[in-house]
């Protein structure tokens, strides 16, 4: 009987494991705010993910011999009250360590708010939300590293510019980004 149980925890776990959130989202409560509907699926130019684009945005494809991106933002809006969000695959090696921080964090004029290492749909992540001023707007940005192989990783971005609805906007792109399907 015990045994039962065992595996049926077991079971449990790992069906909420990967559902799971990263950190901040969890800390945010983000179920509170609503999210975008009527997306679009769309795939990178070298059909390496996917990422739901809501419909009335614009995106761009772009890539090149060492990264696949899709770039999508909502261009109707004033930039204060959107968002913008790169999402790429890249070639490279990426080690997800203290040194990786420490290199990532002394190269930016932004002040981190929080970051931390930890699993994205099952693989091993690094994310970092920080603050600071750019073009005369206060602006914060969120950076996601998964890394995929010993050679490959992706990196996503979200850029949100003034002070206003910033925890709806960076909830909002926390449910896009969510959507990434990994197809290789």
């Amino acid at each position: 009987m015990n045994f039962k149980l065992f595996y049926f925890f077991i079971l449990l776990t790992s069906v909420f494991s990967c559902s799971k959130k990263i950190t901040l989202e969890n800390e945010m409560d983000c179920s509170n705010f609503i999210s975008i509907t009527q997306n679009n699926k769309k795939t990178d130019i070298n059909k390496n993910f996917t990422i739901e684009v809501p419909k009335k945005w614009k995106h761009r494809l772009y890539y090149d011999d060492t990264q696949s991106t899709i770039f999508m933002a909502d261009t109707i809006k004033e930039l204060v009250d959107t968002y913008i969000i790169d999402v790429s695959k890249k070639n490279g090696e990426l080690r997800l360590n203290q040194e990786f921080e420490d290199t990532l964090n002394n190269h930016t004029d932004l002040n981190i708010l929080k970051s931390s290492f930890e699993n994205f749909k099952e693989l091993p992540a690094y994310w970092k939300l920080s603050r600071g001023t750019k073009k005369q707007f206060i602006y914060h940005v969120f950076n996601l590293f998964v890394k995929i192989s010993d050679v490959t990783y992706i990196e996503i971005k979200t850029e949100i510019y003034g002070d206003k609805n910033v925890d709806e906007r960076l909830c909002e792109s926390f449910k896009l980004i969510s959507s990434l399907e990994i197809l290789k």
